[in-house]
């Protein structure tokens, strides 16, 4: 029992990690994306 709640918390922190990951990616990207947008609009 306490070693399987070990690997569910432990599956869950990777989890969130991952998710975590994800979402800075995704953060860059559509700043890029913005940013290119208003280079683009300026000229």
């Amino acid at each position: 029992m306490n070693l399987e709640k070990r690997v569910k918390v432990k599956r869950l922190s990777v989890y969130f990690f991952l998710l975590n990951f994800k979402i800075r990616i995704l953060r860059l990207r559509i700043f890029q994306k913005i940013k290119s947008f208003e280079i683009q609009s300026r000229f």
